[in-house]
């Protein structure tokens, strides 16, 4: 009798299903509703159409399993909040990422995103809020074939907000304009943000720390720079900048710098082509146009 009992119990237990799809429960949510799922794992990707809400409340996660984007958004007005979403593909040709929105007036709040090669890619998304997300890319990746952390492209009046991004590649924004990068914490990842072709964008608050490189900006005029800190590791070249001019289409001035660099023992910097240990050491002025050329030693 306790034989056949433990038989049973040993069925029941090897038998028990799998978390369906999380898709069969989006596709049950109406329209204008939110939709709660149990704790536990859900298989992705996972495609919202429709003006929903998604609540996981930190105890629900998504799993591609290294397929695709994790998480697609393509219904004006939706709402994702409080998911884990991990595990998306490892496309840079088709953006595999954690969330893709691809629609206007969305909320994405309070998500975790991780082992996801890009993490929230904003494409022809305009007026969405992005706000409290923490993100990481693909970690066992060297950190140049990784994923942006936040890839904001042909999309403008986003609020991205509160952050937090780490060991990703670049925060990106491309002929994306009037958009507010406020009080984000970046770090352990390549440059901090680059701004292409990407005009009247405001950057306040943010703490960029351990990155490469902080705020480049190309082609894009009218950038609000305020209140921003940079921290960076001594093993790399450091500078805090004021007297480069750079004008708007009007001819204000919008930003000034001067470069004040500290460049650690033994490595070795060109300026113009001339190695500025002979050529008035690091009190030399940058203008824009130089050529400056940074080897580590033995290069």
């Amino acid at each position: 009798m306790r034989l056949l009992l433990f038989l049973l119990l040993a069925v029941s237990w090897t038998s028990a299903p799998a978390l369906p799809p999380l898709q069969l429960y989006v596709e049950l949510t109406p329209a204008g509703g939110t939709l709660r799922p149990e704790p536990g794992t859900y298989s992705g990707p996972v495609v919202i159409r429709k003006p929903i809400t998604i609540e996981g409340e930190g105890e629900v996660t998504i799993d591609a399993g290294g397929e695709g984007t994790v998480l697609s958004i393509l219904a004006d007005g939706a709402t994702v909040r409080g998911l884990h979403l991990t595990h998306s593909g490892t496309s840079h040709d088709s953006v595999d990422a954690g969330i893709l929105v691809k629609a206007d007036r969305v909320t994405v709040e309070n998500n975790l995103i991780d082992e996801s090669l890009f993490g929230i890619h904003l494409s022809n998304a305009n007026d969405n809020v992005i706000r409290n997300n923490r993100i990481s890319s693909l970690t066992d990746r060297d950190i140049s074939i990784r994923g942006d952390a936040i890839r904001v492209w042909y999309s403008h009046g986003n609020l991205i907000e509160n952050n937090e991004v780490s060991h990703a590649r670049d925060l990106v924004f491309s002929n994306a304009a009037e958009n507010r990068i406020v009080g984000n914490r970046i770090r352990h990842s390549r440059i901090s943000m680059e701004f292409v072709y990407s005009p009247d964008n405001e950057v306040t608050g943010n703490r960029l720390e351990h990155n490469f490189t902080g705020v480049t900006v190309i082609y894009s005029e009218a950038i609000t720079l305020s209140d921003n800190s940079t921290r960076v590791d001594d093993n790399w070249l450091a500078g805090r900048v004021a007297e480069v001019r750079r004008l708007d289409a009007n001819g204000t001035p919008w930003m000034t710098t001067e470069p004040i660099y500290r460049i650690k023992p033994m490595w070795r910097v060109l300026l113009n082509g001339k190695d500025i240990s002979y050529a008035g050491g690091t009190e030399m002025q940058i203008t824009p146009g130089d050529e400056l050329h940074i080897f580590p030693p033995g290069r």
